[in-house]
């Protein structure tokens, strides 16, 4: 789909695991993790990640022709850099998630691949795809369209109100930071450093 909306708003994806992204709030600078320019790369750690941890979601589609454009993958691989090295410098974690709601799932990561590396993919079943669900739908709710950029903050470890204090792997308070939707915003929001608005 067309259109381009850049939503800013306040306020956590648990999907098919595969790989990784990084993160960082309010950043555009230079090097963390990377398998060549340009691609961010993966940790690969067993070891659980803790702390406010900054997102990226990508949710596009194989089946829709402005997920397809020339620039676009290129661009969301730079913004996954970009983030991914500020949040190192702010000694944050970060994560990447790749969405593609083509019916096929082979379609879907064929797709998803052309983006680089992620730390997890949710692909497949369309806009009944479990991420969407939870990005577009119901928890962090926005415009049905691709592609968009979502970008989150959350707890990633334990936390006093789960009553889980020994488990590492849980995620809780996630917020929603910035919502860039359609082709040209994200072309044209990547090209600006992917810049992402100070917390209130």
């Amino acid at each position: 789909m067309n259109p381009a909306v850049v939503i800013p708003r306040w306020s956590v994806a648990v999907v098919v695991g595969l790989t990784a992204l990084a993160a960082g709030f309010g950043g555009n600078v230079v090097s963390s993790r990377r398998a060549a320019a340009n691609d961010y790369l993966p940790s690969g750690s067993a070891a659980p990640r803790s702390g406010r941890e900054l997102v990226l979601v990508y949710i596009g589609a194989a089946g829709c022709s402005w997920s397809n454009r020339p620039g676009l993958a290129d661009a969301v691989k730079n913004v996954k850099v970009i983030l991914s090295d500020s949040a190192a410098r702010a000694h944050r974690p970060f994560s990447a998630i790749g969405v593609a709601r083509d019916w096929a799932t082979s379609d879907a990561v064929g797709h998803l691949a052309k983006f680089g590396r992620f730390d997890e993919l949710a692909v497949g079943n369309n806009w009944q795809n479990a991420a969407i669900q939870r990005y577009v739908w119901s928890d962090i709710p926005g415009p049905a369209s691709t592609p968009q950029v979502v970008i989150l903050e959350r707890t990633v470890g334990s936390h006093p109100d789960t009553g889980l204090e020994d488990a590492p792997y849980v995620i809780s308070d996630e917020r929603l930071i910035l919502r860039v939707t359609g082709y040209y915003d994200i072309i044209r929001w990547a090209e600006a450093g992917a810049p992402l608005p100070r917390a209130p």
